[in-house]
């Protein structure tokens, strides 16, 4: 299993347990979607969209402002670290 995917599982369950940002593009739900829907792409074809992984961990990103907004901004730089370790965007 690549380090990405329990980093997904964090990220997944850090958003469930969170509230839609103002500053966000997309709702929380609709990104607990998208992560889940590269989870399964990975598990069924071997491929890891990593392009829409650096985009989505991204300084100042969605995911970055739903965290800091709700207190896990400082857990979201580790798991986007991670993400760019397992993404080689460093």
């Amino acid at each position: 299993m690549p380090p990405t995917l329990p980093t997904l599982d964090r990220t997944i369950f850090l958003l469930q347990n969170s509230q839609d940002s103002l500053y966000a593009h997309l709702s929380v739900n609709e990104f607990i979607t998208t992560l889940q829907t590269i989870q399964t792409k990975f598990e069924q074809t071997g491929i890891l969209d990593k392009a829409q992984l650096n985009l989505l961990f991204g300084p100042t990103g969605s995911i970055q402002e739903i965290s800091i907004d709700n207190g896990w901004g400082a857990e979201f730089i580790k798991l986007a670290t991670e993400v760019d370790k397992t993404t080689g965007n460093k």
